[in-house]
Order: structure tokens, then C-alpha cells, then sequence
């Protein structure tokens, strides 16, 4: 998943992907840009506790890696992505 940051939201703090540190949103005054929903929507998978992914790969990738098993969160009443 690819995003390109515009000059004018340089200020505002990138949400990265836990594990390939790819950016997903930038998160400024206005918000989360693009929202959780749209991210959910591209594939991103959100984590309790942990963070965003950019996709499952990275959330297996995490998984394996650190002997957890991750129960991805729900949004706006909506099914989890399956971990």
C-alpha cells in the first residue's frame, strides 16, 4: 500500500506499519487522514494495544516473529479482518 505525503501535512505524524514501517495515514489536527474506515477498506488492519498494519503479511510477519497471536479490532460495527 502505497501514500504520499502532500507538503502541507509535513508537520503532522505518520502512521507507519508496525512491522515494515511502510506509512499508512498521517495523523494531524484534523484527524486521521485517510480515516480508519478507509483504511480498513484498503486493507490496513487495526490491533488493540499494538497498532496498525498495512495487511495481513505484516500482521503474520509480527505474529511469528514475536510469538503472539493478534486479534485484529473491530471498527464502526464492523467484522474484524481476520487474523
Amino acid at each position: 500500500m502505497a501514500w504520499s505525503f502532500r507538503k502541507s501535512e509535513a508537520h503532522a505524524a505518520p502512521v507507519r506499519c508496525n512491522w515494515c514501517r511502510a506509512p499508512l495515514a498521517v495523523h494531524g489536527p484534523g484527524g486521521l487522514k485517510p480515516s480508519a474506515s478507509e483504511l480498513h477498506a484498503l486493507g490496513a488492519v487495526a490491533v488493540k494495544r499494538v497498532g496498525w498494519f498495512c495487511g495481513r503479511r505484516c500482521v503474520g510477519s509480527y505474529e511469528v516473529r514475536f510469538r503472539v497471536i493478534l486479534e485484529p479490532e473491530a471498527l464502526d460495527g464492523q467484522e474484524p479482518q481476520t487474523a
